[in-house]
C-alpha cells in the first residue's frame, strides 16, 4: 500500500507509525562506517603529504592545496566504491527488492561482474576528490 504524506514531518510520522522507531534509522550503518575510514584515511593522509612530502607552513599556503590534491588518489579508491553500493542500492529501491543489504549488493555484483564493476568511474570520482581535497585543505 502507498501512502502519501505531507512535508518532512508527515513523512517521519508515516514511517513511525507504520515501520517503527528503528525503521527512521535504517541503513545509518553503511554510510557511518564508510565515511569514518575514508576520514580517517583522508586526513591522516593530508597530514603526512603536508608535513613529510610539502613542508606546507600554518594558514593559506598552496603547499597545504597540493598536499590536499594528492589524498584524492587515496580517497577516491575508498568512495568510488561506496558510491558504487550506495547508488546501486537506491536503484534497488526503485526496481525491486533484488539485495538484501549492502553486503549482499557487493558479493553479488562482485559474483556477476568482477571487482572491475566497484570502480566505475574511478577516474571522474578521483579527479573530484583531488579538487575537492585540494581546496579544503588549502
Amino acid at each position: 500500500k502507498t501512502v502519501i504524506a505531507d512535508g518532512m514531518v508527515g513523512v517521519g510520522a508515516t514511517i513511525f507509525r507504520n515501520e517503527g522507531f528503528a525503521a527512521l534509522y535504517r541503513g545509518m550503518g553503511p554510510p557511518l562506517l564508510s565515511l569514518s575510514i575514508l576520514n580517517t584515511v583522508n586526513f591522516s593522509s593530508y597530514s603526512y603529504f603536508r608535513n613529510d612530502v610539502f613542508r606546507g607552513g600554518a594558514g593559506w599556503d598552496v603547499r597545504n592545496g597540493c598536499a590536499g590534491a594528492f589524498v584524492g588518489p587515496l580517497a577516491g579508491s575508498i568512495s568510488t566504491v561506496e558510491h558504487m553500493i550506495k547508488t546501486q542500492m537506491q536503484l534497488d529501491n526503485i526496481s525491486g527488492k533484488q539485495y538484501r543489504n549492502s553486503l549482499h549488493c557487493v558479493t553479488s555484483l562482485l559474483k556477476s561482474h568482477g571487482v572491475n564493476i566497484l570502480y566505475t568511474g574511478h577516474v571522474v570520482n578521483t579527479l573530484r576528490e583531488g579538487v575537492f581535497l585540494g581546496s579544503y585543505f588549502f
